[in-house]
């Protein structure tokens, strides 16, 4: 089974590669990149080299094979000139340095330690992810993508969640893949691991799934706020199941900065709201024809002058002339 999956992507990557070469976005709305650096980070959770590898100087599993099929893709749309590189910033030499540093390190010291650990672990947790950047930081976003992306960040959580509580609950009879029950792998069995084999792990990418869930409750009606609040509730239960203090820690600092920018946005869309009640009610009282009768001029006058620091400059511009009239 796990060779026919191998042979069925190495196929999609080709053809992946032969048709998105012309035609760099989906229907011209949703972009390829994205898309693909979501499937990278989600079979090197779910389908690990523990789940499927191809032995070899570099053992290939199904997240570097997506990864290195869409670093060619994406050379290609460079050469096709249907892409751009993006001028470096801050933030993009910060990772350039450190990756330097770390590479620098790994080769003037003794790479070759237990069957060349330092090298592989340079490679693959440090090379790859930088390319996996790369792509990422000079690839096109839309909304439709990142709403994409933020819900199958937010499956993946609710599927790790179930699994450390199936592993925690005595219900190892349903964990997928198998392997995460093993026995042979006895390091964290029975902390809620995960795919992962590691509660640390399992427990980050548990709160990255529920931070992209919060992100959704501002603008979510009442029904879809009744789902969220379900959903939050079945992940921490299993982000409590990892049983691994820092995540907790991690749940309550993402915690606040969901509560934080839920009280920002509330709070700009009341002062938004007052802004324009204020414009509304100047823009009634400047345009009511009967105030001339009803009220005294200079009362009239010094209340259309008061509300005229809300307004925009043309309705500031009639309301003076109205006040005018009056006066």
């Amino acid at each position: 089974m796990g060779l026919l999956l191998f042979f069925g992507l190495l196929i999609a990557i080709v053809w992946s590669l032969v048709l998105f070469k012309h035609f760099p976005s989906i229907d011209g709305q949703i972009y390829l990149f994205p898309i693909l650096g979501y499937l990278v980070i989600l079979a090197g959770a779910v389908f690990s080299s523990e789940f499927f590898s191809v032995g070899g100087p570099i053992p290939i599993t199904i997240d570097r094979l997506i990864l290195g099929g869409m670093v060619a893709l994406f050379c290609l749309m460079i050469l096709a000139r249907k892409e751009t590189i993006f001028v470096f910033n801050r933030v993009d030499i910060s990772v350039l340095i450190l990756t330097a540093v770390i590479f620098l390190s790994t080769i003037t010291h003794d790479y070759t330690f237990l069957k060349n650990l330092p090298a592989s672990r340079l490679l693959f947790f440090n090379l790859m992810p930088l390319a996996l950047y790369f792509v990422m930081r000079n690839s096109r976003f839309n909304d439709a993508n990142l709403k994409l992306v933020a819900g199958g960040l937010v499956g993946l959580g609710v599927y790790l969640s179930i699994t450390a509580i199936f592993e925690t609950r005595g219900l190892g009879g349903l964990v997928f893949p198998r392997y995460i029950m093993d026995p042979d792998y006895a390091e964290f069995l029975g902390r809620g691991r995960g795919p992962f084999l590691n509660p640390v792990s399992n427990g980050i990418f548990q709160v990255v799934g529920l931070t992209s869930l919060w992100m959704w409750w501002p603008n979510a009606s009442y029904r879809r706020r009744v789902i969220i609040l379900c959903l939050a509730v079945l992940m921490c239960i299993g982000i409590y199941s990892t049983f691994t203090r820092s995540v907790w820690l991690g749940l309550i600092f993402a915690a606040g900065l969901a509560v934080f920018r839920s009280l920002v946005v509330d709070r700009c869309r009341l002062w938004f709201f007052c802004r324009r009640l204020g414009e509304a009610r100047a823009e009634w009282l400047s345009r009511l024809p009967w105030l001339e009768l009803c009220c005294s001029p200079s009362l009239v006058k010094n209340y259309c002058l008061s509300n005229a620091i809300q307004m925009s400059p043309s309705l500031r511009w009639r309301t003076r002339q109205s006040c005018d009239r009056c006066s």
